[in-house]
């Protein structure tokens, strides 16, 4: 079971289609960041629907790791 990674779904729809921002926007974007570079941890991010691009070009998320 430990080398399960862990599952995470990070609620980001407050972050918007062109993604910079202050306070807890940018908190949340390199909070990804960070969870991302772990091996051990699925993400998976809830985004707007106007805002999946900058998650998969900004974030480098796939397609199947993004929720809308």
């Amino acid at each position: 079971m430990a080398d399960l990674p862990l599952t995470w779904l990070l609620m980001a729809t407050h972050v918007h289609a062109d993604g910079p921002g202050g306070g807890m926007v940018r908190y949340v974007v390199e909070l990804a960041r960070a969870l991302l570079r772990r091996e051990d941890v699925e993400l998976t991010l809830l985004v707007r629907p106007t805002a999946v691009d900058y998650a998969r070009g900004e974030l480098g998320l796939p397609a199947e790791r993004i929720v809308v």
